[in-house]
């Protein structure tokens, strides 16, 4: 979810805690909607700038973890991949994050993915 402050976009809260195997690729709930849409077309860039075989292999398995203030989190499958990523991908990432959402000044990539929790009990 993002928060408009002249003219700027910025991430609002989105923690979570669990912990998911590797592969699986959870959807942002509770408000995650926006977030979930920018992380596709960020993707899909990802996809189209990287090529194929980079995407599959370091991109795809990333997993959209959440987002505070100006700060976009990300998981990767392990501390070796959100190394990776980081070195030959931050870039770009805060790149085409600052595109979707402007107020996006920092995409942390972290090892180990992560879900959302539950929705409350009773809605």
């Amino acid at each position: 979810m993002y928060a408009g402050g002249g003219g700027r976009a910025e991430c609002v809260s989105t923690a979570f805690a669990s912990v998911i195997p590797t592969g699986q690729q959870p959807l942002l709930q509770g408000g995650g909607d926006i977030d979930q849409d920018s992380w596709n077309r960020v993707r899909q860039s990802l996809k189209q700038e990287a090529g194929d075989h980079s995407f599959e292999v370091w991109l795809a398995p990333l997993v959209m973890a959440g987002c505070d203030g100006d700060t976009v989190r990300l998981s990767a499958p392990s501390a070796f991949a959100a190394d990776w990523v980081n070195g030959h991908y931050g870039d770009l990432l805060r790149r085409l994050w600052g595109q979707q959402r402007p107020g996006v000044r920092r995409v942390l990539v972290q090892a180990g993915a992560v879900v959302p929790p539950p929705p409350p009990v009773g809605r």
